[in-house]
């Protein structure tokens, strides 16, 4: 049996909700997203390790692709 579990979710956020700009911005939309994401689950899992990976960058929004790795609990 696998030791860990893994759930993803598309994230896609206004690029306005922050007021940094650069990678400093993507960062924290990066963070903003992980905390949808958290608010999103259906399953409260503690330890858990989150990472998000941007997929999608245009004027108007930015969408990130979120993972949580989490121990496979049987």
């Amino acid at each position: 049996m696998r030791r860990f579990k893994y759930d993803y979710y598309l994230i896609t956020l206004e690029r306005d909700m922050v007021i940094e700009s650069g990678e400093n911005a993507i960062r924290e939309l990066g963070q903003l997203a992980i905390n949808v994401a958290e608010e999103q689950t259906k399953l409260y899992c503690i330890p858990a390790l989150w990472d998000a990976k941007l997929v999608d960058f245009n004027s108007q929004t930015v969408t990130f692709k979120i993972r949580r790795k989490r121990n496979n609990v049987h």
